[in-house]
């Protein structure tokens, strides 16, 4: 049986301003969906043969980057098209940025779900966020794949040709201005880049998502049109009713959940601990030199990272992004075996500062709960992407019992990322109590990593996770690390998280009170 991911309101919380039920378990067939009928099911990629994950990233130091995106073992025509949409968005966004007077820097990122998957077909969810002139624009591109004929399809490629993409304009405009307050129904139009995301709910209902601002004047959310099965199965091409076949929740029985689904929508019975790496203790670091090693990904070169880790007894902390995290758990459950320590790298890497308390709290959980899958453990480290910090961010934090990392050795800042540019500035800038920040995600870390430790070592380095370096004391949740406490504060960012009221949190620092190592972090490019 398929398992399901993003049961209930956690599912879409992130880019909904919908309120939704508890649970969707679906009713008997006379009997109305309980919950709102736009939600998604996901799969779990795991699940999928020949899945991987990936990760695309511009070094520009005019904007952010950050793209993950799924890529298929033998299905080289479904890769290439994945491939196509993935450069038109960057060039639209590197066309359309606008850097002038502002104090947070354009980004764009991407994330994925499964939404459909059977023998014949797989369903592809991409979510885009852009954030241009202060705010974020989100948009939404759904692309199934037809296993049979070895051909990527648009959403639009679901409707029989003819008419049918205008009755289904028809049917949203009617059901739109039934449901929808925000919805304009004169914008509503009959054109395939409109109805570029159908997906299926459980029950079949064909579900329409529009962009931001495609069919209202302004930003209400994350707008979604459920049309009903049996309205909609007359519109269907062939390769839309293998898609419908193929949703997520089609092959559980009808008003019985799953044990996965109760426990995703309830909480699990028995709560995760924290992470905590098993040779912790090990070390002391007020008697031994000691240097923590991060790793921002996981990434295709993770693997042979770990291995490098090995042959030196090192541990380190490895601090991953919730899709690559959801595709790779044995890798993540390679790390927790080695001693090696998890963390949170957020859900789509986008800047924490640039959203309210509700985004960034998903943005994070949805994270934890996928290492938790993983690992039966929960992280206890937050590292926010870019090192941006202000008061909401630590709040949320806190309140999750989260402390922040960021790092005072960041070596995603540096003018280039070959082995050599790597391997000279960590080994000539590290001090002890260094928390050096690299990523798993760039072959230049996995080509410099040998001669780090070797390097490192000579000089009589511990390798140990972050924690490790303030030996007893605890880290305290909503505090910013950025060294361990033989750093000095002149080689090491203030402490507290500024208030985002003033600038975003761009290129400020805050006071030096509290304990726990001199850290703190809000402004610049680091860490990613």
């Amino acid at each position: 049986m398929r398992r399901l991911l993003g049961i209930g309101g956690l599912a879409l919380i992130a880019i909904t301003a919908v309120a939704y039920s508890a649970t969707d378990v679906s009713e008997p067939e006379n009997r109305p969906v309980p919950s709102d009928p736009t939600l998604i099911n996901y799969i779990d990629p795991t699940e999928v043969e020949g899945l991987s994950s990936q990760v695309k990233l511009t070094r520009d130091k005019g904007s952010h980057i950050h793209i993950s995106y799924p890529q298929f073992k033998n299905t080289a025509a479904l890769n290439k098209h994945l491939q196509a949409e993935i450069e038109r968005q960057v060039a639209t966004f590197t066309a359309a940025k606008s850097r002038a007077g502002q104090e947070t820097l354009p980004e764009l990122t991407m994330d994925w779900r499964i939404v459909g998957l059977s023998p014949s077909m797989v369903g592809i969810r991409l979510r885009t966020g852009q954030f241009t002139d202060g705010r974020w624009f989100n948009s939404h591109r759904t692309i199934w794949y037809d296993k049979s004929a070895d051909k990527p399809l648009d959403s639009a490629d679901l409707l029989k040709e003819g008419q049918a993409l205008s009755e289904l304009a028809r049917m949203v405009r009617t059901e739109g201005g039934k449901r929808h307050a925000q919805i304009t129904p004169g914008r509503v139009v009959a054109s395939r880049t409109m109805f570029d995301s159908l997906v299926f709910n459980r029950r079949g209902d064909l579900i329409v998502e529009f962009d931001d601002y495609q069919v209202s004047g302004k930003s209400t959310g994350r707008v979604a049109v459920a049309i009903d099965r049996q309205e909609i199965a007359p519109l269907l091409s062939t390769a839309g009713q293998r898609a419908s076949a193929s949703r997520a929740g089609s092959d559980l029985p009808q008003g019985e959940p799953s044990p996965g689904e109760v426990e995703r929508a309830f909480g699990a019975a028995t709560p995760r601990p924290p992470s905590k790496s098993s040779g912790a203790g090990s070390v002391n670091c007020r008697a031994t030199k000691c240097v923590a090693l991060t790793f921002d990904g996981p990434g295709p070169t993770t693997e042979k990272i770990l291995k490098a880790l090995k042959t030196r007894d090192a541990r380190a902390t490895f601090f991953v992004n919730g899709p690559n995290a959801s595709v790779h758990p044995a890798i993540l459950r390679q790390m927790r075996d080695a001693g090696h320590l998890i963390g949170n790298h957020s859900w789509s890497h986008r800047t924490l500062t640039t959203m309210p308390a509700s985004k960034i709290l998903d943005e994070v959980e949805r994270t934890q709960d996928a290492v938790a899958a993983a690992t039966q453990e929960r992280p206890a480290l937050l590292r926010p992407p870019y090192g941006k910090v202000d008061q909401e961010v630590a709040d949320v934090a806190r309140g999750m019992g989260l402390a922040i990392v960021t790092g005072d050795i960041d070596t995603h800042k540096l003018p280039r990322y070959d082995s050599a540019t790597i391997r000279k500035a960590v080994t000539e800038q590290t001090r002890n109590g260094s928390i050096v920040v690299l990523h798993d995600t760039q072959p230049g870390t996995v080509e410099a990593l040998p001669h780090i430790l070797r390097e490192l070592g000579d000089q009589g380095y511990a390798f140990v996770t972050i924690p490790e370096l303030y030996g007893n004391a605890v880290m305290e949740p909503g505090r910013i690390y950025a060294a361990g406490p033989h750093v000095t504060p002149t080689q090491a960012p203030p402490r507290e998280a500024p208030d985002r009221t003033s600038d975003q949190g761009h290129n400020r620092h805050g006071g030096h009170g509290g304990h726990g190592g001199h850290g703190g972090h809000s402004g610049g490019d680091s860490p990613g």
